[in-house]
């Protein structure tokens, strides 16, 4: 596959995080049947439909998730994406009652593509910046503030 086509595919994939109807996607049409996300954050999707079901949570907490892709460079087979990621809390997450906080999150991913689909890919996320715009953690200056 080409680095163009890869990136095209990624930016596709991309794109279906950003869909009402994600429970209507085949997921097997973007990823391999043995994919693995490597995500310390949640560490066990591995498959098109555990990858569905975390799309699906997330669109649940955030229905108007959006991304802008700041960067994304192809090699060989690797492609990486440098993303913000931005959404309303409208939804629960990981036991978080919803805020309506508007959060956004720096989002940094790298997706090895085999054939025309995703293998595996690995997600390093600003989580801990995620919660605390939630108000979920303080921030440093909150903990200041309050001493």
């Amino acid at each position: 596959m080409s680095t163009d086509t890869s990136t095209a595919l990624i930016r596709t994939w991309i794109s279906t995080w950003e869909r009402d109807d994600v429970a209507d996607v085949d997921f097997s049409e973007f990823m391999t049947s043995d994919f693995i996300r490597h995500d310390p954050n949640v560490p066990e999707v591995h498959g098109p439909d555990a990858e569905q079901g975390l799309v699906a949570m997330y669109r649940a907490a955030f229905p108007d998730l959006s991304f802008t892709v700041e960067h994304l460079v192809a090699q060989g087979d690797m492609v990486f994406a440098r993303l913000t990621a931005r959404g309303t809390h409208r939804g629960e997450l990981l036991g978080i009652p919803p805020t309506g906080r508007e959060v956004t999150v720096a989002v940094m991913e790298l997706y090895r593509v085999t054939g025309d689909k995703i293998a595996e890919q690995w997600v390093v996320m600003d989580t801990l910046g995620m919660l605390q715009q939630l108000g979920a953690i303080p921030t440093p200056e909150q903990d200041t503030v309050e001493a």
